[in-house]
C-alpha cells in the first residue's frame, strides 16, 4: 500500500497526495512556487505530515458495486422503456369513422373526471380534490374542483381553472340542443344565461304560453332556426355513412344518400324520393315537418321534448317584443372560478350523481379557440392536455404522437395511428362489453294478473315469461293460456341481435298455450310511440348505462309523464321504490350509497320488468401484436375504457 502524506499550508490550502516522498517533494515545490507568486507572501509555510495507513475494507467495494449496478439498471430500464416502441407505430383499426374520431378526442383531451376500473373517482388525477358541499338554508350543492398544479397543454401553456370554466360555457349550447349532462343540470343562474334574461320566470311563462299556441312569427322562426339547420346537418351526416360497416345494411338497401335520408326522416311513409334530386328531397322533408319540433325530436331520439328548449328560444324572441326581459345575462352565476386552480359549480338541491355529471367533461384550451365562443363546435384536437397530440390527418387515418407535456406517466407508444380504411391482417382483437345492453321490457299495466300490476302473482307471471327468452322453462311452471305482442325494431327483416332469443321464446311459450306475436317494425319510432303511449305489452330495447345509475329516469313514478319512451317505460307506480330512489339520490356516505344501490336493484328485480338478452360489445384491432395484451387489458370493462391503458401497450417489433 502506498504511503499517504498530508500537505498543509498555513494559509488554508490543504492537499492530499499519495506516492513516493521524493515525488511528493517535487510536487510541494511546484505548489510552493505558485503560492509564493500568487499570494506574494513570505510567511507561507509548508508542513509535511505522515498520515497513518488506513485499510480499505472489502465491503466498501461491495456496497459501491451494488450501488453502481442499481443506478445503471435503473437508467437502462427507463431508457429501454422509451426505446422499446420508439421506432414502431401502434396501429388501431376501426370499422366506424365516427367511433375513431371519438377516440381521437379521448386520447388528445384531458377529462376532468378520472375513474378506476370500478367506476370510482380517482382523486389524485387531473383534479387533486373534488367535493360536494350541501347548504341546507339555500337548498343548493356546491361541487368544488381543485386542479392539480402539474397540468399543461401540449403547446406548453399551463392548464388553469380559466380553461375549465371556458369548457363549461362551450358545452352550454345556446341553441338549446346540448346533449351534455352539464347543460341539463339545475345549475344556479343557468336559465337566466340560456334565455339571456334577468326576468326569466316572467319571460318563460309568456314564451311557454306562446309555444302552446304559436303565432305565425314563432312558427316561422322554429322552421328557420331549428328544423332547417338540423335536417340539413343530418343529410350531411348520412353522406358519411357509406363505406362504414356498422351501417352496411342501411346503405346497401339505400345506396343513394338522399333516399336513406328520406327513409330516416321523411314523415311521409309513401314518399318516393327516387324521383327527386337531393335538394328537392331535403326541401320536401323540411316542408313536411314545418314547425313540428315534437315529431322531429321523436324521429331523432324518441323524445318529443328534445327540441323543446330550442323552440322555446324562438317563442321567447317573439314575446320579448311585448314582455320585459329585464337585463341581459352574460354569465352563469353558479359557475365560478375561485382561483387559478379552483372552480365551484352551484346546483339547486342535492343529488349524489352531481359530482359525476359536473366533472365528466374535457378541459379545452381556451387560448386555441376564437374569442367569440363557438358553442358546440368540434373539438380542436391539435392541442390538448391528454396523452397524445395529433401530428397528421389523412382521409381515413389520424396519426398521433406522445404529448411531451402530459402530466402523468409518459406512454410507451410514442407513435399511434388510428385507421378506419381497413383491418390489418394478423391484428390483435380486443373484445369487451360496453355499457349498453339489449333487453326485453314489460309494461306492468298490460302484463299482469287480475289488473294488479305489482301483486305477487303478476310479478311471478312476468318472471316466468322472462325466463322463456333465455332458457328452457322448468317443468313445474304453471302458466295460463294467453296472447301477447312483443315489439322489435328490426327493419321488418328480422335483422336484430335479439331476434333469435325472441323466436325461441315463441316456441317455448307455445308449449304452455301462450301465443307470442312478433311485431317487427320498419320504423323504430312506431315501437317507441307504442311504449310511450302505454299500448305496448313487451318490447326489445337497448339501454346505455352511465357511471351513475339513472334510477329516477327509468323507474320513478312521475317519470311516466315525461313524454319520453326511455323514462319509466315499464309504467311502474310504487311509493316504496320512489322512497328508495329519493334516499339514494340524497345519500352522502359512500358505504350507505352502495347499500341503497343494492336495495333498489333488489326491489326492481322483484317486479320482473326487464330481462337482459345481450350486452353490446366493442371490438378494437391492434397491430403489431401487443406483447403484454392479457396483462394490460384484463381490467377493461363497461366502466373502464381501453384508452386508459393505451400508454402501457408493448409492441412486438
Amino acid at each position: 500500500m502506498l504511503k499517504q502524506y498530508k500537505i498543509e499550508f498555513t494559509n488554508k490550502c490543504l492537499i492530499y497526495h499519495t506516492g513516493r516522498i521524493d515525488r511528493l517533494k517535487i510536487t510541494i515545490g511546484k505548489i510552493w512556487n505558485r503560492k509564493i507568486e500568487s499570494k506574494k507572501s513570505k510567511n507561507t509555510k509548508v508542513k509535511i505530515i505522515k498520515v497513518k495507513k488506513r485499510k480499505i475494507k472489502i465491503k466498501n467495494f461491495v456496497i459501491l458495486g451494488i450501488g453502481i449496478v442499481l443506478v445503471v439498471s435503473t437508467i437502462y430500464i427507463l431508457e429501454n422503456r422509451r426505446k422499446i416502441n420508439k421506432y414502431t407505430t401502434l396501429v388501431v383499426d376501426y370499422t366506424d369513422s365516427s367511433e375513431m374520431e371519438s377516440d381521437v378526442v379521448k386520447m388528445t383531451q384531458l377529462s376532468l373526471l378520472t375513474t378506476d376500473k370500478n367506476g370510482d373517482i380517482v382523486y389524485d388525477g387531473v383534479a387533486s380534490d373534488i367535493s360536494l358541499k350541501y347548504d341546507s338554508p339555500s337548498d343548493t350543492t356546491k361541487v368544488v374542483i381543485n386542479l392539480s398544479s402539474k397540468l399543461s397543454f401540449s403547446d406548453g401553456v399551463k392548464l388553469t381553472a380559466d380553461d375549465v370554466v371556458f369548457s363549461y360555457y362551450w358545452l352550454l349550447d345556446e341553441t338549446g340542443n346540448s346533449d351534455s349532462a352539464v347543460a341539463n343540470l339545475p345549475i344556479v343562474g343557468l336559465e337566466e344565461y340560456t334565455y339571456n334574461s334577468s326576468n326569466v320566470e316572467q319571460i318563460l311563462t309568456a314564451a311557454r304560453a306562446e309555444l302552446d299556441k304559436p303565432t305565425d312569427s314563432t312558427k316561422t322562426l322554429i322552421a328557420k332556426n331549428v328544423i332547417t339547420p338540423f335536417l340539413t346537418s343530418q343529410l350531411e351526416w348520412v353522406r358519411t355513412l357509406y363505406g362504414v360497416s356498422e351501417y352496411a345494411d342501411l346503405t346497401s338497401k339505400y345506396p343513394v344518400a338522399k333516399d336513406l335520408f328520406a327513409y330516416l326522416y321523411g314523415p311521409k311513409e309513401k314518399y318516393n324520393s327516387a324521383t327527386h334530386d337531393e335538394a328537392a328531397v331535403l326541401a320536401e322533408v323540411i316542408s313536411e315537418y314545418g314547425y313540428d319540433y315534437d315529431s322531429l325530436g321523436y324521429a331523432y331520439t324518441g323524445d318529443y321534448d328534445y327540441f323543446k328548449k330550442a323552440a322555446l328560444l324562438q317563442a321567447l324572441e317573439v314575446v320579448s317584443k311585448t314582455t320585459d326581459r329585464g337585463d341581459s345575462v352574460s354569465q352563469v352565476s353558479g359557475i365560478k372560478q375561485v382561483s387559478d386552480t379552483s372552480v365551484e359549480i352551484t346546483i339547486k338541491g342535492f343529488d349524489s350523481s352531481y359530482i359525476y355529471d359536473v366533472c365528466d367533461i374535457f378541459v379545452l384550451p381556451k387560448h386555441k379557440y376564437n374569442s367569440t365562443l363557438e358553442v358546440g363546435s368540434s373539438i380542436d384536437c391539435t392541442v390538448g392536455a391528454g396523452k397524445y397530440t395529433v401530428s397528421e390527418r389523412t382521409e381515413n387515418a389520424v396519426s398521433l404522437i406522445a404529448n411531451p407535456k402530459f402530466y402523468g406517466t409518459k406512454p410507451l407508444n410514442l407513435n399511434v395511428r388510428l385507421d378506419c380504411s381497413k383491418i390489418a391482417e394478423n391484428s390483435y382483437k380486443l373484445f369487451y362489453n360496453t355499457n349498453a345492453y339489449g333487453y326485453v321490457g314489460f309494461n306492468v299495466n298490460n302484463v299482469n294478473v287480475n289488473g294488479d300490476p305489482l301483486s305477487k302473482e303478476s310479478c311471478e307471471l312476468r318472471s316466468n315469461l322472462s325466463k322463456a327468452f333465455t332458457q328452457d322453462l322448468p317443468s313445474d311452471i304453471v302458466l295460463s293460456p294467453a296472447e301477447y305482442t312483443i315489439y322489435i325494431g328490426a327493419d321488418g327483416t328480422g335483422n336484430h341481435p335479439a331476434m333469435e332469443a325472441i323466436k325461441q321464446a315463441v316456441t317455448r311459450l307455445a308449449a304452455y298455450h301462450i301465443k307470442l306475436n312478433i311485431k317487427d317494425v320498419v320504423d323504430e319510432n312506431v315501437m317507441w310511440e307504442a311504449i310511450d303511449s302505454g299500448k305496448a305489452q313487451m318490447w326489445c330495447g337497448v339501454w346505455n348505462e352511465k357511471l351513475t345509475p339513472q334510477f329516477k329516469q327509468k323507474y320513478y313514478s312521475t317519470s311516466i309523464n315525461s313524454h319520453n319512451a326511455s323514462y319509466n317505460p315499464y309504467k311502474i307506480i310504487s311509493a316504496d321504490l320512489d322512497a328508495l330512489i329519493d334516499e339514494y339520490n340524497i345519500c352522502k356516505d359512500k358505504t350507505d350509497l352502495r347499500t341503497k344501490y343494492e336495495q333498489i336493484k333488489s326491489e326492481i328485480a322483484s317486479y320482473s320488468i326487464e330481462q337482459v338478452l345481450y350486452n353490446k360489445s366493442k371490438t378494437v384491432y391492434f397491430s403489431p401484436m401487443p406483447k403484454n395484451a392479457e396483462k394490460v387489458f384484463k381490467n377493461i370493462n363497461n366502466k373502464y375504457d381501453w384508452i386508459n391503458e393505451i400508454g402501457n401497450i408493448k409492441i412486438v417489433n
